[in-house]
């Protein structure tokens, strides 16, 4: 069978773009707010025959418990199967203060099977980096994946679980926010991102902000607002900008998945692939926009080129130099 040529002239015509702007708050974080994590190691009870075989490590920890309340537990007492040991972990912001409740997370440590309908005896819970008991946690566990019936509905791990306002904080974290000067951190860093932050930020509050690099920006409070800082980093959160991204291909061969960032750019090229025949020109008129990316696959789409056919044309047209972007594979 003669092999079917198929030629492609790409003309696209002018389209205006949408802008879609975010919330400040939505593509920054405050610095020195941040998040300390605790953690801990504890013991489940209650469990019915599904907890760890091996239990001379829960002895150990029972036998320490029952110190505080001078009480002597005979090893023997401890069956197999009806207590786990478990790892006990959470993250609660620098600010939190005593008194403050919070959800844990309980994960096994052994072989235990399932921690449903477990109950998380009292447990000191300290950050690792100071040594320094922060909070401690105790209650019922929850688990996922399991209805009223006891059945499975679904491949939700028994063995993680978490006990819900579980976790106290005994000790003030100390975390307090600076009244003069504020400095926010993009979560993805880019220059022209961070200076439309900054004007968006001087438009409402002048010569307040500057930009210090592509990640980080700095703000001063103003002197009204000094005594009310929340309300002035709730007014820049609702701020609105538009994120500048770079121009990026990811490209997942196994799954056949191609993500395409805005604005990817195609050079004039010709290329023969398969049975297709690309031949990308110039605009020859200001009113007509540049041939991208985008456009490019939804007119192979629209011809019923495969994934791998598009696979295939992208790393073609990169290395022709004619893909003005970066182009990753996965």
């Amino acid at each position: 069978m003669r092999k079917v040529l198929l030629l492609l002239v790409i003309f696209m015509f002018f389209v205006s773009s949408i802008a879609y702007g975010a919330r400040i708050k939505d593509i920054v974080q405050l610095q020195g707010i941040d998040r300390i994590h605790l953690v801990g190691m504890g013991l489940v009870v209650g469990l019915q025959g599904t907890g760890d075989r091996n239990i001379s490590l829960a002895q150990q920890m029972l036998a320490n418990m029952s110190k505080n309340f001078g009480i002597t537990i005979s090893q023997d007492l401890i069956k197999p199967r009806n207590v786990a040991v478990v790892t006990v972990t959470v993250d609660v912001p620098s600010y939190a203060k005593e008194g403050d409740l919070f959800d844990v997370q309980v994960s096994s440590n052994l072989d235990a099977t399932s921690l449903q309908g477990g109950i998380l005896l009292d447990t000191p819970l300290i950050s690792p980096v100071t040594g320094e008991e922060l909070a401690r946690a105790q209650g019922p566990v929850s688990v996922g994946g399991i209805d009223v019936t006891g059945k499975t509905r679904s491949k939700s791990p028994l063995t993680v679980g978490i006990v819900y306002n579980g976790g106290k904080i005994v000790k003030n974290l100390g975390g307090t926010i600076n009244s003069k000067q504020l400095r926010f951190s993009l979560r993805n860093p880019d220059f022209t991102t961070a200076q439309r932050i900054v004007t968006a930020i001087n438009d409402k509050f002048p010569d307040s902000a500057k930009a210090i690099d592509s990640s980080s920006i700095e703000v001063t409070v103003p002197q009204d607002y000094q005594n009310k800082v929340v309300d002035f980093i709730a007014q820049i959160e609702g701020l609105v900008v538009v994120p500048d991204t770079s121009a990026k291909i990811v490209v997942n061969e196994r799954t056949g998945v191609i993500i395409i960032g805005k604005d990817v750019l195609l050079l004039p090229v010709a290329i023969e692939y398969n049975n297709i025949k690309l031949t990308i020109i110039a605009p020859q008129d200001e009113n007509v926009k540049e041939v991208t990316l985008g456009d490019l696959v939804q007119a192979l789409n629209a011809l019923g080129a495969t994934p791998k056919d598009i696979i295939g044309i992208i790393s073609a047209l990169k290395e022709a130099g004619s893909l003005q972007g970066e182009l990753i594979f996965q």
